[in-house]
């Protein structure tokens, strides 16, 4: 039998990237990584894995890719996946080893990120068009 975990959002802050990642090597731009917050909800080794990303207006997720599926559920402000713009309540189901980037809303966007297994891997748009050995991010804490 399973165990039930909670998460209660009052007991839980957002903190900056720049911050989470401690100073540790990471593929991903400066500038993203200091207009992102993040929470984590769920990270479970070898199980699911849910945080919450609060990004800054304008802030913009770099081309790149994971290894496993991941769907995004935009909970305030505007998500824009090319000429594609996601509202709250909006999502988008994203194949793992598919490129793609987005940009946060004139007013910021807060958004969901599900995943089925715990993935910090970071594939950037070079080592994806090269075929090279993807990065792997340090854990989120």
């Amino acid at each position: 039998m399973g165990t039930v975990h909670f998460f209660d959002a009052t007991e839980h802050q957002f903190t900056n990237l720049v911050e989470a990642f401690d100073g540790r090597e990471t593929p991903i731009p400066v500038a993203e990584l200091a207009a992102t917050d993040v929470r984590v909800h769920h990270s479970e080794p070898d199980g699911l894995q849910l945080f919450e990303l609060r990004l800054a207006p304008g802030a913009r997720g770099e081309s790149h890719a994971h290894v496993e599926d991941e769907i995004i559920v935009v909970v305030d402000g505007e998500l824009r996946f090319g000429a594609r713009t996601l509202g709250a309540g909006s999502s988008v189901m994203v194949p793992g080893g598919t490129l793609y980037a987005f940009v946060a809303g004139p007013d910021g966007c807060t958004f969901l990120n599900f995943r089925p297994r715990v993935d910090s891997s970071y594939i950037t748009r070079a080592e994806f068009v090269h075929g090279t050995e993807s990065a792997e991010l340090p854990p989120l804490e």
